[in-house]
């Protein structure tokens, strides 16, 4: 049950990355066609695109958890927090390698603040 959980997670966490791809691409494209790429509106517009990323992502987790082990899942608590965290520190080292990620020093408490109390 374990490695089932591990594997459906690194699968949401690789979709994950595609959708906050997807999200931030058109929001560059957006503020890059009013000559604004390099505002901080665009920097706040990218770090909404990777909170509501990994919303998505922690939501569709304890959903799929809470359904394959309804009597236990609590048990696998770790594997939530586990790839939460994986997910977290992929999208700070996308945002440390992206000029719009300047503003990522804002978006780590917000991401903390994302993590949902899973108890």
């Amino acid at each position: 049950m374990r490695d089932r959980i591990r594997e459906r997670l690194t699968e949401y966490r690789e979709e994950a990355h595609k959708r906050i791809g997807s999200a931030m691409a058109k929001t560059k494209s957006e503020f890059a066609g009013r000559g604004t790429l390099s505002s901080s509106m665009c920097y706040l517009a990218v770090n909404t695109d990777n909170e509501t990323g990994l919303a998505e992502y922690m939501d569709r987790s304890i959903h799929f958890i809470r359904g394959v082990a309804s009597g236990s899942w609590t048990e696998y608590v770790d594997e939530l927090r586990d790839a939460e965290q994986k997910l977290k520190q992929d999208i700070m080292d996308k945002l440390a390698r992206d000029p719009c990620g300047q503003l990522s020093g804002q978006l780590v408490p917000t991401l903390d603040k994302l993590s949902p109390p899973i108890i």
